[in-house]
């Protein structure tokens, strides 16, 4: 399973049956820049962490990912680090 987040209603496409895949929302937050130079996007995590919790989707797999829009994600790489 999956979710995506974001701030403005997005539509991402249909899964193979045909499901329109969209974007569950969360509030808009600006990300700065922390005291060493990172970025300052603290509250940014825990809004989408409170979206995670509170649709309780995630107690249905063994583990949850938090991934970056710019990563590549290999799930059957990972499947092999879980073990």
């Amino acid at each position: 399973g999956y979710d995506v987040f974001a701030s403005k209603p997005a539509t991402l496409g249909k899964t193979k049956d045909g499901i329109e895949v969209s974007a569950i929302l969360i509030p808009e937050i600006s990300v700065g820049v922390s005291q060493d130079g990172t970025a300052g996007n603290a509250k940014l995590f825990m809004a989408v962490w409170d979206k995670v919790i509170a649709g309780n989707r995630f107690r249905d797999f063994d583990f949850t990912l938090k991934v970056d829009p710019d990563a590549v994600l290999i799930p059957w790489r990972i499947r092999d680090h879980m073990r």
